[in-house]
């Protein structure tokens, strides 16, 4: 009987411990479970703030794109809205001696200068400001010019309307039978040598200025580099900073 009893107190103890070991482990079980639920919930809401900081860079980088295209387009409507610079061949570069047509360099110097240094100015000024037009302007100094000048008689005929040259060379014999009568004559010829040989260019394809139009003006002495206004007097002063080439660049305007 002792023993059955003893027996009984151990079966009970076990049954006991049996039940406390289920309890522990139904504890931990539900514990791990919870751990796991709330772990799911922060990685979830971690996605949904990355997700949120990822749409708002997304749309700061396509305002930042809108604003650099904007800024991009400001820049060349100011570009385009100030006034191009002149250009100004310098008298070191086309060294006109007085009272002289063409440069002492020669027509082929000349060309060759036009098409290799002022071509590649006059296309970026024509990409970078709204211009379709551009005027070449010629300088003199003021010393007299002696004798009677012939452009009335051949210079529209020969030269300002004909522009069906065979090539370069026919042009430069043309000028060489125009004479200045005048300083203002003088710097129109200068002025119409380079239209005529921008003219030429164009048409071997080694000029692709897209202009609506060349004009050629002169200035005669009555204006220093810099456009400054300074009529030379007739005296006999040497002042070859005077004998030189302005390039302008304007809009067309047909009325």
């Amino acid at each position: 009987m002792k023993s059955s009893l003893q027996s009984l107190k151990q079966a009970e103890m076990f049954a006991l411990l049996a039940m406390v070991f289920l309890l522990m482990i139904g504890y931990f079980t539900t514990k791990g479970s919870v751990q796991e639920d709330e772990l799911s919930k922060k990685l979830d809401e971690t996605s949904r703030q990355l997700d949120k900081k990822s749409q708002e860079l997304e749309k700061t980088s396509k305002q930042l794109e809108k604003t650099s295209r904007e800024l991009e387009a400001l820049k060349k409507f100011q570009i385009k809205s100030k006034e191009p610079p002149i250009i100004s061949i310098p008298s070191k570069d086309l060294s006109f001696e007085t009272a002289r047509a063409f440069p002492k360099q020669g027509s082929n110097y000349l060309r060759n200068y036009i098409k290799n240094k002022i071509v590649p100015g006059i296309e970026k000024q024509l990409k970078n400001y709204d211009v379709d037009m551009i005027e070449i302007v010629g300088h003199t100094d003021g010393n007299p010019i002696n004798g009677a000048g012939n452009l009335d008689q051949n210079l529209l005929n020969d030269l300002a309307i004909n522009k069906n040259k065979n090539n370069f060379n026919d042009l430069v014999k043309e000028f060489k039978k125009l004479k200045a009568g005048s300083n203002a004559d003088l710097g129109l010829i200068r002025a119409l040598i380079v239209v005529k040989t921008l003219q030429d260019l164009q048409k071997t394809g080694e000029c692709k200025c897209k202009v609506k139009a060349f004009r050629a003006y002169s200035a005669a002495q009555l204006y220093l580099p810099g456009n400054k206004p300074n009529p030379a007097s007739s005296s006999k002063e040497d002042n070859p900073n005077r004998r030189r080439i302005e390039i302008r660049f304007t809009k067309w305007n047909p009325n």
